[in-house]
């Protein structure tokens, strides 16, 4: 479920590297699209069979490409990877992007002890990935089904009332709260939700799940660096139709966006 890829520099700069870190099957589409441009290694770690995958993992992905420094691009929970890569040794990340997740520093608390504080008595996905094989009977039941709903639900092109609904009684499944389409969007082909679905029904939900097992691991991990900012330049890319950069019901940039100025210094 995570992807990571090395793609070498521009016909001037043959020696620089950027690494990107996405974490779903469909961000393969983005990087084809950048391998007509320019030469594309590919790293796919297999994390089903991870139980505590970390987010510290890049710098000897750097290491295996003979690399001395680079760039880092990371998408969604990618971005977590990225951030952090380019906080712990800006001496080998040279510069970082985010894209839809902005940098946030640790917390006070252990992440699932946040996130229950936040959830009350109502649903909270990711707390719902917690326990080993829960998520994973529902995910694993009808992977097609899942990638649908879940691609189409949580895309920015569809109308507000098909959106992903999070307020869910505490009971609810991932699924619960997102529609069936009618038909397949028209940036969505049937032919790459076959290859995503295939994918899926071969290896399983399990190594995406366990990333999001492994937050509180992280959070302690990072304990040295409760306080630190991200010194390297940094850039953020986020979509005004994306709830993680408004936040929920937003319209415009949400505190979590307003915010990286702070916690970036370039």
């Amino acid at each position: 479920c995570a992807l990571v890829a090395a793609v070498g520099g521009g016909l001037e700069e043959r020696d620089q590297v950027v690494l990107a870190v996405a974490d779903q099957v469909g961000a393969a589409q983005a990087l084809e699209r950048l391998a007509q441009q320019r030469p594309v290694v590919r790293i796919v770690p297999a994390q089903e069979g991870l139980v505590q995958p970390t987010a510290l993992f890049a710098t000897h992905d750097v290491d295996a490409l003979g690399a001395r420094e680079c760039t880092i691009v990371g998408h969604d929970w990618g971005s977590i990877v990225a951030w952090t890569a380019a906080l712990l040794r800006p001496d080998r990340f040279s510069s970082v992007c985010g894209m839809s997740v902005p940098f946030f520093p640790r917390g006070p608390m252990p992440p699932t002890q946040m996130f229950k504080a936040m959830a009350g008595d109502r649903f909270m996905y990711i707390l719902y990935f917690q326990e080993p094989g829960k998520a994973e009977r529902e995910l694993d039941a009808d992977p097609k089904k899942t990638m649908r709903m879940m691609l189409y639900s949580a895309s920015g092109s569809v109308p507000r009332e098909e959106k992903w609904n999070l307020d869910l009684p505490k009971s609810s499944g991932f699924l619960t709260g997102m529609k069936e389409p009618a038909k397949l969007p028209g940036w969505l082909a049937q032919a790459d939700l076959d290859y995503y679905a295939g994918e899926f029904a071969r290896r399983g939900f399990r190594g995406g799940l366990n990333w999001y097992r492994n937050f509180d691991r992280n959070w302690e991990l990072l304990a040295p660096w409760a306080d630190a900012k991200v010194t390297v330049p940094a850039l953020f890319v986020g979509g005004l139709r994306d709830g993680v950069v408004t936040g929920p019901g937003g319209e415009g940039e949400g505190p979590m966006v307003q915010m990286l100025p702070t916690f970036c210094t370039d």
